[in-house]
């Protein structure tokens, strides 16, 4: 079990599981996300899947039989340790870790836990650069905004809102 060494001081996450049942999960969640590309699973198992995975990508990229071996060891079916070295090498031969991406999506119906979306990145490491760019100044626009909006309500200026103008004139155009 070559990915469940653990450095003193630092906590593995124990997922309500005996570590046997725990490790066969994650291999099985490991060997899903190869094959699939993205899986939905809670927030926790998903935290706990990401650096088991990206170990292995990284040791796919090595290529070596030595390495194979280690990931055969792991992930204990062919398909996947076959897709894992053939497709995930020449996927990600410019980036240098941050193969997964996490999204949370909603709270289960039942019990109420987070659920989210593990997915390999399929994407560039500059298209990648880009979309954080544009959500990062997003969010400051947004903030300015929230910022200006209450800075001026506090004071009693009476806010106009940039949307509404432009709805107001194109309505006025239309008549």
């Amino acid at each position: 079990f070559f990915f469940f060494r653990v450095m003193p001081n630092r906590k593995l996450a124990k997922l309500g599981r005996k570590s046997s049942h725990r490790v066969s999960m994650l291999r099985t969640m490991c060997g899903q996300l190869i094959m699939h590309d993205s899986i939905k699973t809670t927030v926790a198992k998903a935290k706990a899947l990401r650096p088991i995975v990206e170990g292995l990508i990284s040791l796919s990229k090595t290529g070596n039989l030595h390495c194979k071996r280690k990931a055969f060891d792991y992930l204990r079916t062919s398909e996947s340790v076959a897709r894992l070295f053939s497709v995930m090498p020449k996927r990600y031969a410019d980036r240098n870790g941050g193969y997964c991406r996490i999204t949370k999506l909603h709270n289960r119906v039942g019990d109420d836990v987070p659920i989210a979306r593990i997915q390999l990145i399929d994407e560039p490491v500059e298209t990648s650069r880009v979309r954080k760019a544009a959500r990062n100044f997003l969010i400051k626009e947004r903030l300015q905004w929230k910022k200006d909006y209450y800075y001026k309500k506090r004071h009693g200026i009476t806010f106009q809102n940039p949307l509404n103008e432009e709805r107001s004139s194109d309505m006025q155009q239309k008549e």
